[in-house]
């Protein structure tokens, strides 16, 4: 009998002799835990009734909850990866108006994005893995729908007190989308939350287009709001189908260094020339606005990525990730190379390394476009995949990085298509 891929949770072992160069087991997987029974058995049901199973499955870990997560089918499992025996897995259904697939089947993973907020009733000490492990922390859920714009919202997940479903937010006609012309695009290809200081179940979610058009959700016990708090960058409305994707490409967080009650958050946003710095306010009316922007692809290589070079088609910056001490970002490139020799085509994964400057002071928002550089380049992009073949741009977009763990310099690259490439690269 074959046995279940999706079956076990592994992580690379971090012992100090993987650190070796040269040691044969640096790269053995070490089993950490089982998947619970309940996500096995409706992976199980879902290859049974002849859907492609690897299309169909989404999921991921949020490391600030310690809560894993897997969308199969119609239903989202909710589950602590801290137990060696998951316990207590939840599944949540997902309302058929959510899907927005007339026929009900379930739609490929690459439909969904998740966010997940634990509500810190008692400050920061609600947070170490202790409490999370043996008590039901309250906490909320969002789904969205990336291709619909659709969202759910669960204010908790664990009160057992309320049968109701998730509070629904549906794009509706009076809504415009700088998207809806194009065809087969995703409307949304990033999402990031976080909660309203001082508000009980109360969080903001911003989600960015392909065409740079940036949304903000108010999400509540009783409604979900949404607004749309900046235009596409493109101009005419999006319209220009050849430029579809040179807007956002990804969002995150700066990280907090005071307590997550902190009325005051930037973000940042990847697009596909540079990166753009937003601010945002929390209390008396959400309120966001864009504080700087900074070119990375440009005809300066002291600054970031040099374009127009021999043997050099095309540059697209995929994602990037920040350091938990919010001083590093980790940019992923891609680029479209052409070889002098053979003349055969390929396509070349960098990591470009910026160092942030914290102390940076930015102008008003009239003056954005005077506004010093907020990022330094820290070393070269550093190759981690040579030479890889050519794939479109819908697969260049799916890719996701992440750095950390040991061997020191492991880069991991995930595609939409559920494969993972582990590299390993040389800290500038």
């Amino acid at each position: 009998m074959r046995r279940n891929p999706f079956a076990i949770l592994t992580r690379i072992s971090t012992s100090k002799q993987t650190d070796r160069a040269g040691d044969s087991d640096q790269i053995q997987p070490v089993r950490v835990a089982e998947f619970p029974q309940v996500v096995r058995n409706a992976q199980a049901n879902l290859l049974q009734r002849n859907f492609a199973g690897k299309s169909m499955l989404v999921g991921g870990i949020d490391k600030e909850t310690s809560l894993a997560w897997m969308i199969c089918g119609n239903e989202l499992f909710v589950w602590s990866y801290l137990a060696a025996v998951a316990k207590d897995c939840l599944a949540l259904e997902i309302p058929s108006s959510l899907v927005g697939d007339k026929d009900g089947k379930p739609l490929s993973g690459n439909h969904w994005t998740v966010c997940i907020m634990r509500w810190h009733s008692s400050g920061p000490s609600t947070r170490n893995s202790g409490d999370m492990l043996h008590r039901r922390s309250s906490t909320g859920v969002i789904l969205c729908n990336r291709r619909t714009q659709a969202i759910a919202y669960w204010p908790d997940i664990y009160d057992e007190s309320s049968s109701k479903g998730p509070v629904l937010s549906l794009f509706g006609h009076s809504d415009t989308s700088a998207s809806d012309a194009i065809s087969g695009c995703y409307r949304f290809n990033s999402l990031i939350a976080v909660s309203v200081p001082g508000a009980a179940h109360e969080c903001i979610a911003i989600a960015s287009e392909p065409t740079g058009a940036l949304w903000l959700f108010q999400c509540s016990p009783l409604r979900i709001h949404r607004r749309e708090v900046h235009r596409d960058t493109l101009g005419d409305n999006g319209t220009d189908h050849s430029q579809k994707n040179n807007g956002g490409r990804s969002l995150v967080w700066l990280p907090s260094n005071e307590s997550s009650e902190a009325a005051e958050r930037k973000f940042f946003l990847l697009t596909s020339q540079g990166i753009q710095c937003w601010g945002i306010s929390l209390l008396h009316g959400i309120n966001v606005k864009i504080l700087g922007s900074q070119e990375i692809v440009g005809s300066d290589g002291e600054l970031g990525i040099k374009k127009d070079i021999a043997g050099q088609k095309n540059i697209w910056l995929l994602d990037m990730q920040i350091d938990e001490r919010g001083k590093e970002f980790n940019i992923l490139v891609a680029t479209f190379c052409k070889d002098r020799v053979s003349g055969s085509n390929y396509t070349q994964c960098s990591l470009l390394t910026m160092l942030y400057k914290s102390n940076q002071k930015f102008p008003s928002e009239n003056n954005v476009v005077k506004c010093e550089r907020f990022l330094e380049k820290k070393a070269p992009a550093q190759v981690i995949i040579p030479k890889a073949r050519v794939e479109d741009e819908e697969f260049l977009f799916s890719m996701r990085l992440k750095t950390g763990g040991k061997p020191s310099g492991s880069v991991i690259i995930l595609s939409g298509d559920g494969k993972a490439t582990v590299a390993i690269y040389w800290r500038g």
